[in-house]
Parts: C-alpha cells; sequence; structure tokens
C-alpha cells in the first residue's frame, strides 16, 4: 500500500494504544474525533408554502436524526441512494465543525441555501474534508506542488515546496504538474493530500472513489487504510461502493428517504490489514 507522509510525531498509531484507552467507550461527547447529534433536523425554509401533488407532506424534514453518537476512531460508511440525503449529512458535520458554536437552532446551512437547521450537531477536534469533484477542489492554473504547500503556511516557502514535493511523491506524483494534465485518479490523491496533511481528528469523505476505474478506487482505499491504521482518526465517508468499503470500516450508516438508519454496531474492528 502506499503510505500518505504526515506529521507523524503528532498523533499515535493503533499499537502505541494501551489497552485502558481502548476500552473507554462510548467516549466524552468532547474526545477528539467524537460527532454528536440530537433532535436533528434540516427542512425547506418555506416548507409551509411548498405543497405539490408528488409531496402531500410540506413539512417532511430532508433529514432527521433523534440520537446519534460517532465515537473516536471508527470508520463511518454511508451509504443510500442519489438524493436520499447522504450529502446533507456530511455537510452538516463539516459545518458543525467550522462554525464558532456547536449547538445549533433554526440557523441556515451555509452549505445549502434554503436549508433550515434545528436541533444539535457537534464535532469535536479538527476537521478534513475530500470532496468527490476533484476538479472543482484545485486551482487549474496552479502546480499542485504549490497548492499543497499552502497547506503549510508555518514553514518557510522553500520548506514548504520541498515537503509538499516529498508527499505528492510518496503517492507517485510529479508536484511541478497542473491539475488538467492530471487524471481523475491522481487529482483526488492530490485532494487526499491536502485532506490529510495535519492529520485531521475527523475525516470526511464524499464518493471519493465515485468517477474513478477499479484499479485507482483500490489506490484511494490503500491511502485511507494507511491514515486510519497510522493515525485511528474517526473517518465518515459517503459511497455507493458499498461491497468495497463497508468491509473495511467498523460500521454502516443507511440514509434512506432522510431517516439514518444504523445498519452495523460500531463494535467491530476496522479490517483494512
Amino acid at each position: 500500500m502506499v503510505r500518505p507522509a504526515h506529521l507523524s510525531t503528532t498523533r499515535r498509531s493503533l499499537g502505541d494504544l494501551d489497552s485502558s484507552e481502548e476500552s473507554t467507550s462510548p467516549s466524552s461527547p468532547h474526545s477528539p474525533g467524537s460527532i454528536v447529534f440530537r433532535d436533528f433536523s434540516l427542512a425547506p425554509l418555506n416548507a409551509e408554502s411548498t405543497t405539490t401533488s408528488t409531496d402531500p407532506h410540506p413539512s417532511h424534514p430532508l433529514l432527521h436524526i433523534s440520537e446519534l453518537h460517532i465515537n473516536p476512531g471508527e470508520w463511518v460508511v454511508v451509504s443510500g441512494q442519489s438524493g436520499a440525503g447522504k450529502s446533507l449529512f456530511l455537510n452538516s458535520i463539516i459545518d458543525a465543525g467550522t462554525r464558532p458554536s456547536a449547538n445549533s437552532s433554526r440557523h441556515h446551512n451555509p452549505h445549502h441555501a434554503g436549508i433550515q437547521t434545528t436541533g444539535y450537531c457537534s464535532i469535536s477536534g479538527t476537521l478534513g474534508f475530500c470532496a468527490q469533484n476533484s476538479s472543482t477542489s484545485l486551482d487549474p492554473l496552479t502546480p499542485v506542488r504549490t497548492q499543497v504547500s499552502y497547506a503549510l503556511p508555518r514553514e518557510s516557502r522553500r520548506k514548504a515546496i520541498g515537503h509538499a514535493d516529498t508527499l505528492l511523491d510518496r503517492v507517485g506524483l510529479d508536484g511541478s504538474r497542473y491539475p488538467l494534465e492530471l487524471s481523475g485518479g491522481q487529482r483526488q490523491r492530490v485532494c487526499l493530500i491536502l485532506a490529510l496533511i495535519h492529520n485531521p481528528d475527523v475525516l470526511i469523505a464524499d464518493e471519493v472513489t465515485s468517477a474513478l476505474d477499479p484499479v485507482t478506487s483500490l489506490a484511494i482505499r490503500d491511502i485511507l487504510c494507511e491514515f486510519y491504521d497510522a493515525y485511528h482518526p474517526t473517518i465518515v465517508m459517503a459511497t455507493h461502493d458499498v461491497s468495497g468499503f463497508v468491509p473495511l470500516a467498523t460500521r454502516h450508516l443507511h440514509i434512506d428517504d432522510g431517516v439514518v438508519v444504523d445498519k452495523e454496531s460500531a463494535e467491530r474492528e476496522a479490517t483494512c490489514r
């Protein structure tokens, strides 16, 4: 497998955890990597005026979660048909991780115009995000080594460029190339580096292999597995590749018409090895 290069001294690997740490479950809601939903709903802002012949229940939420606690170190696969609410679910976590206060009450979700959020969603720790469309995530006019170096503002420009080249080389990429010169799988590897470069406590991944061929998808899975094995973050990823990712994960959530169903227990261990 390809091992992403990160700041290995800032986080401990699975082998470094002692038994007392491994047995601490469930964790505190404020433990790094913890995600909590309570009485959480997303609904159209003008729900009362949107009755149609195909939707006789205008107040039906787009997403509703009564209670959900994702523990630090869980790898959660989120499945569901297109339009079921997977991206709404992921963006709700991102929104909770980027606003000043984790407690939300009838605020507007910046990721979805015209949607009202009620209830509680919180995330503890640092956040990394890898989007589905790598083409729109990268600047087409800037070499990828420069874009990766921008994520290292505390380093000198020369050191940041060298660090970026090292990271890209470890996933088989030439940092001098521009995004449009790379294949979809190569661009997705760059996006993963950007998402993982600071060893986030929580990684959100939205359909990161949906447009890739099977061989390239396996390479992306290898990078995720290496990162998970090395740093044991919380991973929440939406995917249609259930057969490819559920066996690797600790937990499987399925979303059907905005309702989140816990398909499998979080008791089992991830099987990346």
